[in-house]
């Protein structure tokens, strides 16, 4: 059986229990699953993971599990089996701040095909799921503004990209979401962004009696992060929440001849 080297999860998968069982047997057996090992290895493969979501909204009435709810069973099972915590080499996906500034690349690249030539400057985003998207939102937020007050408020393009590599390590929080160096992303232009969240999904304000008070469905490797579950604002939907940008930039449509 040729050794697997790496893990990369992407989404939950039907059969639960057999994909557990094999993703275990991976991990404890270095990626030789057709040999019983006399002891578990001391670091286990390196994982990928992404889209951390524990439940997602869809037709049924109540939300459904996520691929975050798969990655919680993988974790407990592989603590309770070897005594040691599973440790992720990458987390990608919302809330993870490597997924926002891959967003604004792909803002930037379109606005150019556009023949945009203003650089962006703020970033407005909607979700349905606090403790995803909108603390995703506000941990890329949190980042811009230690990434601009390590660098002494100067613009990106001021910066060397050597420079550039070293203020993006010190601005990390956690390793697993580093930005990569060798990530070929536009210049970063954004200073802000700014949550929003819609009641058109997962968040159902009246079905949780009272406003971000259900216990947290935040991923484990986002330590206090869940703190940053309230939004800049809250709308009833899409619709309301574009009116909103376009009145917060003063863009009126309809004043256009």
């Amino acid at each position: 059986f040729p050794r697997v080297e790496v893990i990369v999860l992407i989404g939950e998968p039907v059969r639960w229990d057999k994909y557990l069982q094999l993703l275990i047997d991976l991990l404890v057996t270095d990626g030789k699953p057709d040999h019983a090992p006399e002891g578990f290895p001391e670091k286990h493969l390196p994982i990928l993971a992404c889209n951390m979501d524990l439940v997602f909204m869809a037709e049924a009435a109540m939300p459904r599990f996520g691929h975050g709810a798969f990655l919680v069973c993988l974790e407990h099972l592989y603590e309770k089996i070897t005594g040691h915590p599973l440790v992720y080499t990458a987390i990608s996906g919302k809330p993870s701040e490597i997924s926002y500034r891959f967003a604004e690349h792909t803002l930037s690249d379109v606005a150019k095909k556009m023949g945009i030539k203003n650089r962006i400057s703020k970033i407005y985003f909607f979700g349905d799921n606090p403790e995803a998207d909108i603390v995703g939102a506000n941990l890329y937020n949190s980042y811009l503004k230690r990434f601009r007050r390590m660098s002494g408020q100067r613009a990106s393009s001021d910066i060397s990209a050597e420079e550039r590599a070293e203020l993006r390590k010190k601005a990390a929080v956690a390793s697993s979401r580093m930005i990569p160096e060798e990530a070929e992303f536009s210049l970063q232009t954004v200073r802000s962004i700014e949550s929003i969240l819609v009641r058109t999904g997962v968040y159902k304000p009246k079905l949780q009696g009272q406003k971000y008070t259900k216990p947290s469905y935040l991923h484990r490797d986002f330590g206090k992060a869940g703190e940053l579950v309230l939004p800049n604002i809250e709308v009833e939907d899409v619709l309301e929440g574009i009116q909103h940008v376009l009145r917060q930039e003063r863009f009126y449509p309809n004043e256009i001849e």
